[in-house]
């Protein structure tokens, strides 16, 4: 929407310099535009998110890079790939080799024509262009408060983003500032073509006048077959062919990946059977998924699934991919249904039919022990159905496959008493695993002598207690911690070398552990003898170890919803 109203400013602000706008006329369009986008807004609900709902860390983060035009970020065939930093992603402006062969043939044509007699027109307008200032602002938003060229930091302005209070907000609002490059991207490529076929065209004319001109015997027999002119009528054309091929070759790697990620046959569920899970749901007027906007419950993106049942069975539904909410009545819906859930009452979602991934089965047990609801498991999804849903359940008892619902599960406090004494334990954090980290948890992390539970303020920027979406590596042995590493800001990295000693135990091989919170990489890992020994997910990664290095169990609980929401792998 803000590029937009840029370009639309920028053609306002051209067509008043050029005299076909007055100045009133100016502001009245551009009030209009703006005006016309709130309406629009009203009716769909935009203005109903809190200001807290629109604003999200990562600007700075989620920037481009000064080398994206260049950089094709390894989605390239024929371009070397240059460094960038994680986040740049969001910033990718890669014009491709043809468009880029083509503005440097343009520039040196217009280089040389200048001082050669070769100029056969003038070079392109030297008037004020209003697009391109508004681009050359969108393209400083686009590389944030920090340059970088490569993996290397030009300067920092820290202080507009930490002082300025207007510019924090609309930096946090428009998080993802990288993507401002985009229009200097199209008209970087549309100045290429355009231009590129303007000189074709002045190719044409020389070409037709030379050949005027030409004496000697070889250029009269070219003339006589009309070799020279058919060749200056179509070198435009094979020119941009020619290029237009190198630039598919160039960007096919993203071709081949697109193809892979949108599938051209379009939407077809496969982790779930819809028409079943239609039959089990279809009594509810409400699906609740626990927790309540999530997005993968035992599957990557597996909410789609369940979204598709509740739209088929015009039902509403607690999930969905929102990337920006009232996150005051989120966590209030949140915190409403989870004392709920503890106290074992339908209250406010009598009619509502319940759905739980396999970590959360532990949610639905006080509903259950109340003797308010039926719970089943069907394809690793735990359901508590209310007892007036006579006909679900009585579906659900004959259903193949479908059994009763157990609720043995521990909780990332019991697991790290129980698995610490005697054994070694490392930790990995994952995204994000401090939202609902419980005290229960903090104390034995205490106990443990870790500093994850420190005190930490605001964003977590600090390097003093584990902050929100910050990285955090830790070994334990035999309860108490041996090492550990927290930085808020950045991905970390330990390794312990064979042959290292931590409290008395002699590692037998090389050990690497990798963490990145959100707000850093995303990315993590924990290798022993270069072999990965886990997939992690959100929040705390644990590999348990006998002091003879033998891999007991894996766990992770993801913190973010609750210390209880995890999974134990023996």
């Amino acid at each position: 929407l803000l590029m937009v109203f840029g370009i639309a400013f920028a053609t306002f602000w051209r067509l008043y310099t050029e005299g076909v706008l007055s100045w009133k006329k100016f502001i009245i369009y551009n009030v209009f535009n703006i005006s016309i986008a709130a309406i629009i807004w009203v009716f769909i609900g935009n203005f109903n998110v809190s200001p807290q709902g629109m604003v999200n860390v990562g600007y700075g983060y989620f920037s481009a890079n000064l080398n994206t035009f260049v950089n094709g970020q390894g989605e390239q065939h024929l371009m070397k790939t240059f460094a960038s930093h994680q986040g740049q992603y969001e910033g990718y402006g890669y014009l491709g080799l043809g468009v880029l062969i083509a503005l440097l043939g343009v520039f040196t044509y217009y280089i040389t024509a200048r001082y050669t007699s070769l100029r056969m027109d003038e070079p392109p307008s030297k008037r004020f262009s209003p697009v391109i200032v508004v681009n050359i602002l969108f393209m400083c938003f686009a590389f944030s408060h920090i340059w970088t060229l490569g993996n290397k930091t030009l300067f920092e302005a820290n202080y507009l983003y930490e002082k300025v209070g207007i510019f924090r907000y609309i930096a946090q609002t428009f998080r993802a500032s990288g993507r401002f490059v985009w229009i200097m991207h199209y008209l970087l490529m549309l100045y290429a073509v355009v231009y590129a076929s303007k000189i074709s065209q002045k190719w044409i004319r020389f070409g037709k006048n030379s050949t005027e001109n030409t004496e000697d015997t070889v250029n009269k027999l070219i003339h006589t077959l009309n070799i020279k002119q058919l060749f200056a009528k179509h070198i435009g054309t094979v020119l941009l062919f020619c290029l237009l091929i190198i630039q598919i070759i160039d960007i096919s790697p993203m071709i081949v990946r697109e193809r892979k990620i949108f599938d051209t046959d379009g939407y077809a569920p496969s982790v779930m059977t819809p028409q079943i899970w239609q039959n089990i749901t279809h009594e509810a007027q409400r699906i609740v998924m626990l927790p309540p906007f999530s997005w993968n419950y035992n599957a990557e993106g597996d909410f789609l699934h369940f979204a598709r049942v509740a739209a088929l069975n015009h039902q509403s539904i607690t999930t969905g991919y929102l990337a920006r909410m009232d996150t005051r009545l989120h966590d209030a819906y949140i915190q409403k249904m989870t004392k709920q859930l503890e106290k074992g009452s339908l209250e406010g979602e009598e009619n509502a039919i319940f759905i739980a991934g396999k970590r959360y089965f532990s949610k639905l047990k006080k509903l259950n022990d109340n003797g308010l609801v039926k719970t089943f498991q069907f394809e690793n999804y735990g359901i508590a159905v209310p007892l007036k849903f006579e006909k679900t359940i009585a579906y659900l008892s004959q259903l193949q496959g479908c059994k009763p619902l157990t609720f043995e599960q521990m909780d990332m406090t019991q697991f790290l008493q129980r698995e610490s004494k005697g054994h070694i334990i490392l930790t990995v954090v994952h995204d994000e695993a401090t939202y609902r980290l419980c005290d229960t948890a903090k104390a034995q992390f205490t106990l443990m002598n870790s500093n994850i539970a420190t005190p930490n303020t605001g964003l977590g920027f600090t390097n003093i207690g584990l902050g929100f979406r910050g990285s955090y590596i830790g070994i334990f042995i035999d309860g108490k911690m041996a090492t550990e590493t927290i930085d808020n800001t950045k991905m970390i990295e330990k390794t312990i070398k064979k042959g290292n000693i931590l409290r008395g135990v002699t590692f037998p091989y090389d050990v690497h552990l990798q963490s990145a919170g959100a707000i850093a990489a995303n990315k993590s890992a924990i290798d022993i003898d270069g072999k990965n020994k886990l997939t992690v997910r959100r929040g705390f990664n644990f590999v348990v170890l006998n002091t003879d290095f033998k891999v007991l169990k894996t766990a992770y609980f993801d913190t973010y919803d609750d210390c209880a929401t995890g999974e134990i792998n023996e």
